[in-house]
């Protein structure tokens, strides 16, 4: 994600962190990490889980784009299921690729 694609984000549009599933834009948030203030984009996970990322981290995102009028299921932070789907997607795909 770009700088540009950041600002278009509205608050609780879905997106897709590569390592972490599928979460909610909560916004930024400015937090103090040792003696440095950041900014950071809040992500919102299943339950009460969120993700504070850093902006020099926001290439790791994107919105995500699915079916019309389908919300997906967020993803649960810690739970190791994001890392399921993505390897049965990648099985998928090389299945596909052999044929």
């Amino acid at each position: 994600m770009t700088f540009t694609e950041l600002k278009e984000l509205q608050y609780g549009d879905y997106v897709v962190h590569r390592d972490f599933g599928i979460g909610k834009y909560s916004g930024l948030k400015k937090i103090t990490v040792g003696n440095n203030n950041q900014e950071v984009v809040v992500l919102t996970y299943h339950g009460t889980d969120k993700l504070f990322l850093n902006l020099n981290n926001i290439n790791l995102i994107k919105k995500y784009s699915g079916a019309e009028g389908h919300a997906p299921t967020l993803t649960r932070l810690g739970g190791g299921e994001w890392d399921k789907l993505k390897a049965k997607t990648k099985k998928q795909v090389k299945d596909i690729a052999r044929i």
